[in-house]
């Protein structure tokens, strides 16, 4: 009977994530693991989790001597059964501040953890999931979900989403306690971990050796914080990379940048100036150029599907050679030739994969009509529409190649730069009575501003955490967290197929965008926004911008923006659409501080919160078209105030 017993109590901690009653634990047989060999899984894997080799993920499983050293094997594998090379990642000494966490426990369900809409849930003492700064015992907001293309693959894989981006150069435990299956039964702990947690024999590669750094630096912060080691399903560790790792590069080519062009900016040529129809909606004509744009890309020998790759030089830092021939277009509203004053300047930023065409429609050319300002646009290299192509040709192998295609829009956002100092420098000279006043210039160089729109406000929060010649910017239903945004958007459908074509297991599919998001490292807004008004970089004037978001955005859902928002200390003024955690509610009128405003547009909720809302009922170009949304971001622009245009919050009421 006792027999029935003990072993009835043994298979309920095995199911529970419980404590087994054992023998007195010997320290001695422990530590030659009770004299057992190690012979599951594989070298290159992590261990804890058997059911992918890179899960969970980031882990510092694979930090060694302060670099990320993938395994050959640890990384997802294509078609032909290839393996991403690890090579690339070695360049950072830790995570992305806003990495997405993934794990599988196949059979569980995510019952009453914190989603999207109940964040704070994660904070709870009780939270079924932890993220904590192993240092101060601080918990991070957090929410989980299953990733829908996996769940519709047939192999779930649960994500961790952070709310907010984690510090530089910080160590972060994880730990997952709690879940259950679909019967509401404990899931229960991987066997790997299981040795780890209950001091027992392992018998997987890799574990043993792992002992004392969870005895002395995972298991002691959670109990500290109240995280009972014997519930623990899971835990793990990681460690964020530093800030001169991610961010080093894009400073460096803009101090190089700025001090080739000096205070004069580019040269540049005139190619063309068009006069519009008497009945043009808003502009009277437009001033096409080409300007001269120190470069920082190594020149394309294969053709024009060839994607560019930063020169370097022997330790990896940019260098300057030769020009980027950057086309810019100049717009000039009716308004503006009727003006006897100098008048602002708007750079606008195009949307995904766009041009600087868009630029030129129809509410662009009324709102700058209206308000009486100057247009500038150019194209984002490395993230126009040919770029798209190039994207989907360079892709159709293997997603290993992502990373390379993200070195030109670098040079993309130098040019940007370079063309707002060509406005305060050279161009400033011109005498063409076409495009001037009495001889002096249309525009006042003192007062120019920036407005993007999806990938232009994603990029634009970017540029306007480095640049120096602008200071206040809106940007219109802006993205960051990079493969998040790309997960959840309608826009990234079209390389899916691609994607999945290479990699047809659906778990290295989904794993690929815990990948994308370190390839990202170099430009991801989140990890430039903390620093774009407190504390700002070295030579970098402080700056504020206004968010404008849409709810139901199919394209860059609001969950990403709200993340932006956070990672500068946005606030929310009130009477706001909802409340969104992680803001600050201040009343209107509020001056001199970054906001987020919510425009709904009477949409029905995604009924699937964690797909990309539907095609159909998408609100990503609305809000820049609505006239009392204009007047709010240009006052903003104008004056750095933030004030109410809408009759109470901005929504159908």
């Amino acid at each position: 009977m006792r027999h029935v017993v003990l072993t009835s109590l043994l298979s309920l901690s095995l199911w529970c994530g419980c404590e087994a009653p054992r023998a007195p634990l010997d320290e001695d047989r422990l530590a030659r693991n009770y004299d057992r060999l190690e012979t599951e899984g594989h070298p290159d894997c992590d261990g804890l989790d058997p059911s992918y080799c890179m899960f969970p993920f980031p882990s510092d499983y694979w930090r060694r001597n302060g670099r990320l050293e993938f395994g050959e094997t640890t990384l997802p594998q294509n078609r032909t059964h290839k393996h991403f090379d690890p090579s690339y990642y070695r360049q950072y000494d830790g995570y992305s501040t806003i990495s997405v966490l993934m794990f599988r426990f196949p059979e569980a369900t995510l019952a009453g953890t914190a989603d999207q809409f109940t964040i704070a849930k994660s904070l709870e003492p009780d939270s079924k999931s932890v993220v904590l700064d192993a240092a101060t015992g601080e918990r991070v907001p957090h929410w989980l979900e299953l990733d829908h293309f996996s769940v519709d693959g047939g192999q779930p894989v649960i994500l961790i989403r952070l709310a907010r981006p984690l510090q530089f150069g910080t160590r972060y435990i994880v730990a997952i306690r709690g879940l259950v299956d679909r019967d509401d039964e404990p899931v229960r702990p991987r066997p790997g971990f299981r040795a780890l947690r209950d001091r027992s024999a392992s018998r997987v590669i890799g574990i043993h050796a792992r002992r004392a750094h969870f005895e002395e630096a995972i298991f002691p912060p959670l109990e500290r914080a109240g995280v009972e080691r014997s519930r623990l399903q899971l835990a793990w560790d990681f460690t964020t990379l530093s800030e001169t790792s991610s961010t080093s590069l894009l400073l460096s080519m803009r101090d190089k940048l700025l001090a080739e062009l000096g205070p004069e900016g580019p040269d540049y040529e005139i190619t063309e100036v068009v006069d519009y129809p008497a009945d043009d909606p808003g502009f009277a004509r437009t001033v096409k150029g080409v300007a001269h744009v120190p470069s920082f890309l190594v020149p394309r020998t294969k053709g024009l599907y060839e994607v560019q790759k930063l020169r370097r030089d022997a330790g990896g830092d940019p260098q300057i050679e030769g020009y980027e021939d950057v086309e810019f277009e100049i717009h000039i509203p009716r308004s503006v030739l009727a003006s006897d004053e100098p008048v602002p300047v708007m750079q606008h930023g195009h949307g995904f994969l766009g041009d600087k065409v868009q630029a030129t429609r129809e509410h662009l050319r009324e709102f700058s009509n209206r308000k009486g300002f100057i247009i500038v646009a150019i194209s984002m290299q490395g993230m126009s529409e040919l770029d798209g192509v190039r994207w989907v040709s360079w892709l159709a192998n293997s997603a290993s190649r992502f990373p390379e295609l993200l070195e030109p829009p670098l040079q993309g956002v130098m040019n940007h730069l370079a063309i707002v100092r060509m406005l305060k420098g050279r161009f400033l000279t011109e005498s063409d009575p076409r495009f001037t006043h009495n001889g002096k210039p249309l525009y006042d160089p003192e007062r120019i501003v920036y407005y993007g729109n999806s990938q232009g406000g994603t990029m634009g929060a970017l540029m306007m955490s480095i640049r120096t010649g602008i200071t206040r910017g809106v940007l219109g239903v802006p993205g960051g967290v990079f493969a998040f945004l790309l997960q959840r958007s309608v826009d990234f459908t079209t390389f899916v197929p691609v994607l999945r074509a290479a990699h047809p297991n659906i778990v290295d599919f989904t794993a690929i965008f815990a990948l994308m998001q370190q390839g990202f490292n170099h430009m991801e807004p989140v990890h430039f926004m903390p620093r774009l008004t407190v504390n700002p970089y070295p030579n970098t004037p402080s700056h504020l911008v206004m968010l404008h978001i849409a709810k139901e955005d199919a394209q860059v859902v609001p969950e990403v923006s709200h993340i932006l928002g956070r990672a500068c200390g946005a606030k929310l003024p009130v009477p706001a659409i909802r409340h969104v955690f992680g803001f600050d509610e201040v009343e209107f009128p509020i001056a001199n501080v970054n906001t987020m405003i919510e425009y709904d547009f009477g949409v029905p909720d995604n009924p699937r919160p964690t797909y990309p809302p539907p095609k159909a009922t998408d609100t990503h170009g609305l809000l820049r078209k609505l006239v009392w949304s204009q007047d709010q971001m240009w006052h903003f622009l104008m004056t750095g105030e933030t004030i109410n245009t809408c009759d109470g919050p901005c929504d159908p009421d």
